[in-house]
């Protein structure tokens, strides 16, 4: 196999956060996957598909895209070649929240994921290795706020209890609290008085709101929007 170039490193990165791959360690994965040639804009994971690949960089640099081609999208992280990319959503079936996209054209090697819980069953090193990576990126992104949006009311029942759900299935999220977070009283306000459309992604579930020009204090305490 030839020599892949390493990218370039951050120190203020988690340690464990993006471990670069040994060679032996690709060999190993090259057994699980295939090779594929990627150019620059290829979109490799969507936010919103059901499963996705492990997908180790073997030239090029790739993106984690949130919101992509949305008005506030942004860039979380830049990987390049002998970096894999994926967070714990990947082994336990959650689908995609966040995109993936070629930022600088080259090779990528896709592991499928029934493949990649084989190796997770037989490949003691990298088992760990991927693991430890993916708990530490799941919680970096849980501290990003990236994700579901919660909006609800800390008095709503309903809200407590969706609290409840993200944080026992260990979902990366954001709260915003109608009783205290502008943000969530604009966010209502364009949704009722007919303001700029929000984005709703493949996740957005929302309850049943009043008839009104825009949300009032007694109203938002009924409110509760997840996306």
């Amino acid at each position: 196999m030839a020599d892949i170039p390493v990218g370039p490193r951050t120190a203020s990165e988690l340690p464990g956060y993006r471990p670069v791959l040994s060679g032996p360690q690709l060999e190993v994965l090259h057994r699980y996957g295939a090779e594929q040639r990627v150019a620059m804009g290829d979109v490799l994971v969507r936010d919103g598909d059901e499963t996705y690949d492990l997908i180790v960089l073997l030239e090029g640099e790739a993106q984690i895209v949130e919101h992509y081609a949305q008005p506030d999208e942004f860039v979380i992280v830049t990987y390049g070649p002998r970096e894999f990319m994926g967070e714990i959503g990947l082994l336990t079936g959650q689908r995609a929240y966040l995109t993936v996209v070629v930022s600088a054209a080259g090779r990528v090697l896709r592991i499928p994921v029934q493949q990649v819980h084989t190796i997770m069953d037989q490949e003691l090193e990298l088992s760990e290795l991927i693991l430890r990576a993916f708990l530490v990126r799941h919680s970096r992104l849980t501290r990003l706020g990236s994700g579901l949006t919660l909006v609800g009311s800390r008095f709503d029942v309903n809200t407590r209890r969706l609290l409840e759900v993200l944080s026992r299935n260990r979902l990366s999220s954001k709260w915003l609290d109608l009783e205290g977070d502008r943000e969530a009283e604009a966010f209502l306000c364009q949704r009722s008085c007919g303001g700029p459309a929000h984005r709703r992604g493949p996740g957005w579930r929302a309850a049943p709101q009043p008839q009104q020009s825009c949300p009032t204090r007694r109203a938002r305490a009924r409110h509760a929007a997840c996306r």
